[in-house]
């Protein structure tokens, strides 16, 4: 907030929204902005919520877990990601990022999210996507044993 010669004025607001892209999810199958409502709500305003036709039935996120610690070097099956039309989102470390065993959200060694438009299908596809994507490590291509 911030005093001016008008009053109060709102200048930030840090609403806390579901995390896990969630509300990016919620977006897609029903147009409505949670974040945009959240800040809308904390100014006084009345939030659009009615639900628009966005042409999806289901979306959904999948996350890839380190399956063990070490050095990435590099991710295959990520070009089927690339060519996927249901695949409206995707991320994977970078190269050298160093990653412990999964323990908690902050382990993730990326994500992929799906839309499907004709119904419930959007986490299936995000699954198995997900589950396509092989974890390459530094000793792996000195020839250690994995």
């Amino acid at each position: 907030m911030r005093l001016t010669p008008a009053g109060p004025r709102v200048i930030e607001i840090n609403p806390r929204p579901a995390g896990n892209q969630i509300t990016e999810l919620i977006r897609r199958v029903t147009g409505i902005d949670l974040p945009m409502a959240y800040a809308q709500l904390a100014l006084g305003e009345q939030p659009a919520l009615t639900p628009t036709d966005t042409g999806v039935r289901s979306a959904a996120i999948a996350f890839l877990l380190p399956p063990r610690a070490g050095t990435v070097t590099g991710f295959t099956g990520v070009d089927r990601l690339t060519e996927d039309p249901r695949v409206v989102d995707y991320a994977v470390k970078p190269v050298g990022h160093r990653t412990g065993d999964a323990s908690n959200n902050n382990s993730y060694l990326g994500h992929v999210a799906t839309v499907d438009t004709t119904g419930t299908g959007a986490l299936a596809v995000a699954e198995e996507l997900v589950s396509g994507l092989c974890v390459q490590y530094d000793d792996e291509l000195a020839g250690a044993p994995a």
